[in-house]
């Protein structure tokens, strides 16, 4: 999946929603229009959440963007949501690691791991 979700992976991933269940979008780089059928998705998924992620704005906010990050991070250790890890790298490889990822050579998240 791609790591900057939106067009038509964004159009997938609300189609594939459970009931209840909520897409988080962050950091689209996709300028392409998103399509997926609106009445599908309600009736197969009611409840079902988009929610969209600018952590810029989202630290503009009066209470701190650490409440947010928190909760992802709760949930990953819950195993309920896969932050998709595709390159664990040292810290000393920073750089090799961005142009990677700038490069879409990485199909998911980049960790650096302080060694």
């Amino acid at each position: 999946m791609d790591p900057a979700l939106g067009g038509q992976v964004l159009g997938n991933a609300l189609q594939r929603v459970a009931p209840n269940g909520i897409v988080i979008s962050f950091a689209s780089t996709i300028a392409e229009p998103v399509s997926y059928p609106a009445r599908e998705l309600f009736s197969r998924a009611p409840g079902a959440r988009l929610y969209g992620l600018y952590i810029f704005s989202e630290l503009q906010h009066t209470r701190s963007g650490s409440t947010d990050l928190r909760r992802l991070a709760d949930l990953i250790a819950e195993g309920r949501l896969d932050p998709q890890i595709a390159l664990t790298a040292s810290w000393m490889e920073a750089g090799d690691a961005i142009e990677a990822l700038l490069g879409r050579r990485v199909n998911g998240k980049a960790v650096l791991v302080i060694d």
